[in-house]
């Protein structure tokens, strides 16, 4: 009997399952408080009926206008823990305090968790990077806020680390002290009126500073000569140039010197220049040469992005650009009005010198009309209005672009699924200007870049996202597919600089196109690919000859180092189309300079079609 029993038990004992855990969630009840328009919370738990494997629900409630529970992880942004099963995100619309019911379920378990999350209207309008500090140089720089309910008072815990760099943070929130070490520190800003919101920031402290002058000037057809400058770091330095000088001009990169004289276009001709001291640490800085020919007339400006500014998101930092690419006599003086609270003129070593740089952080959306006004040294001025929409829409890249599309190289499966937060779910996306490289594609229903690149470059796709309440988002990435290749796998230190796209030449008619490539001695070119009918490649990368049929015709092409061919190389896919001449209604035009105009008096003037003396309308 005793035996019966303690096998019955023994049985029972093995047969009677362990009582489940219920998920434990990792964070709140007391999510605490957000700046307008940031929100990124991971949700994390632990045990459960299927530990590992969550689902997350709000069940009573509501969520802050502008976020939503996003299981989905190409939402997420790249610092959310690796056990992370979902994320509160998006872009809040409104301050407030508000209160919700968080379920967690895993294998049939559940655990609800009231929970609280405020929103703050105030935010912090700074960019992601402060302007550059100098090892031993003074620096200065007042933070700055909006929306504030009353005078604030900033803070760190990252005190210790600033002073590390020779730097403090009032609580006035004035950064400043001489940096006693270069570096770049990241650090937490606290900034409360009665209500504290936080943000992380960066400051790059380098050891090199270019001390000549952002902005240099030359006068065309004239000779020029100017020596750069610089301090810190051990000397001799070292100089080169990242871009092109103006035609004519040249430097040495052993005195530093910039000679020669101009003979291109006149206007702003802007270029990074390059240091590097006998310790091989580097510097850079950019700078313009303004080549001048009289008369020089007003400034003429073009706004970023084609002349049209992409969207900026509310709360987000958002840097945008104007351009002075021709006129007016450097250096020029900015203004701008009508923009949305939270941005603001800034200039710093790593901008352009020649062009208006509006950064921050807009505490407000809408639309916007922008007005932006160039001043030149002898008083000159021009302005122009940029409209600017701010969104409820953000499409956050992990290195804080606007789009986290990846490079890649050529010939190579790609894929990356593009996601959106803020607004009203669903959402919809299209590609509205620019393009994606050859063989790749937008799956609209899926977010899915995919496909197989067949071109080399850089390609400036720009997207229109738009959610189920009609906010819309236009944002733009820079995207580069690259053709270098080395041996052993790899990349070499080759690009063909020559973008793919070749355009049309005439059927039966003499053509000709020099390839270029970067970065060797010297360089061998190959087909890989037959070449369009009547054309030959020659070894110094001159593609010419008479095509002699009709077609659009793709063709690969080597550039290979001329020391070591099979060692180090690139390659692009070209695209050129042959058609038969079409003569151009208008080949009798007046030719030649139109007359000059005067700033602020009417303009008006005639083409005419020389062989009829019609005007052309």
């Amino acid at each position: 009997m005793v035996r019966a029993c303690m096998a019955a038990c023994l049985i029972g004992l093995i047969a009677a399952p362990a009582a489940a855990q219920n998920p434990v969630p990792q964070q709140g009840p007391n999510f605490g408080t957000f700046s307008l328009g940031m929100v990124e919370i991971p949700l994390v738990a632990t045990g459960g009926g299927n530990p590992g494997i969550y689902t997350w629900q709000v069940i009573a409630g509501s969520l802050p206008p502008g976020v939503s529970l996003r299981p989905d992880a190409e939402s997420w942004p790249g610092w959310f823990p690796p056990n992370a099963s979902a994320g509160i995100l998006g872009v809040p619309t409104s301050g407030g305090t508000y209160n919700f019911t968080l379920r967690v379920t895993s294998g049939g378990t559940s655990t609800d968790q009231n929970a609280t999350l405020r929103v703050s209207p105030l935010v912090i309008t700074e960019p992601w990077t402060l302007p550059r500090a100098y090892l031993g140089k003074p620096f200065s720089y007042q933070l700055k806020t909006e929306n504030g309910a009353a005078a604030v008072t900033w803070s760190t815990p990252h005190a210790a680390l600033l002073a590390g760099f020779g730097l403090t943070l009032s609580p006035q929130g004035l950064i400043s002290g001489t940096p006693t070490a270069s570096g770049v520190p990241n650090f937490q800003l606290d900034v409360s009126d009665g209500t504290t919101v936080s943000r992380w920031i960066t400051i790059e402290i380098f050891q090199i500073r270019i001390t000549t002058p952002s902005v240099l000037s030359a006068v065309q057809g004239q000779p020029y000569s100017a020596t750069l400058t610089a301090s810190g770091g051990t000397s001799p330095y070292t100089w080169s140039v990242g871009g092109s000088l103006p035609q004519g001009l040249t430097l040495d990169p052993v005195l530093g010197t910039i000679s020669g004289t101009p003979t291109g276009g006149r206007g702003p001709i802007g270029f990074t220049m390059n240091v590097t001291d006998a310790n091989q640490v580097t510097s850079w800085k950019q700078m313009t040469i303004d080549v001048i020919r009289a008369p020089q007339g007003a400034p003429r400006m073009l706004p970023y992005g084609n002349g049209v500014w992409q969207d900026c998101t509310l709360g987000w930092p958002c840097d945008l650009g104007v351009s002075v690419f021709s006129g007016g006599t450097a250096p020029f003086t900015f203004a701008i009005s009508n923009q949305p609270r939270g941005l603001f003129l800034s200039s710093t070593d790593s901008w352009s010198p020649t062009d208006v740089r509006i950064t921050g952080a807009p505490a407000e959306f809408g639309d916007f009309n922008v007005t932006v006004t160039a001043t030149d040294a002898l008083g000159i001025s021009t302005t122009i209005v940029v409209p600017l929409h701010v969104s409820a829409l953000l499409q956050r890249g992990d290195s804080f672009k606007p789009l986290d599309l990846i490079d890649r190289p050529i010939d190579l499966p790609y894929l990356k699924k593009l996601s959106i937060t803020g607004g009203s779910l669903p959402y919809s996306i299209s590609l509205v200007s620019g393009q994606l490289p050859p063989g790749l594609n937008l799956d609209p229903l899926t977010f899915t870049v995919s496909g197989v690149p067949t071109s080399a470059g850089g390609f400036t796709p720009v997207f229109l996202y738009e959610d189920s309440a009609g906010n819309t988002l236009r944002v733009s990435d820079f995207l580069f597919i690259s053709g270098s290749f080395a041996s052993g796998g790899g990349a070499g230190t080759i690009n063909i600089n020559t973008f793919f796209e070749l355009g049309t030449a005439t059927l039966n008619s003499p053509f000709s196109r020099t390839l270029t490539a970067c970065c060797a001695p010297s360089f061998l070119w190959t087909n890989i690919d037959p070449l369009p009918p009547g054309l030959v490649l020659a070894s110094d990368g001159t593609l010419s000859g008479t095509p002699t049929t009709t077609g659009t015709y793709s063709f690969k092409i080597r550039a290979a180092d001329g020391q070591f061919p099979a060692a180090n190389y690139a390659e692009q896919r070209f695209t050129l189309r042959v058609a038969p001449f079409v003569p151009s209604p208008f080949t009798n035009v007046t030719s030649g300079t139109l007359p000059f105009g005067n700033v602020g008096a009417p303009y008006n003037t005639q083409i005419l079609d020389t062989s009829t003396g019609g005007v052309i309308t």
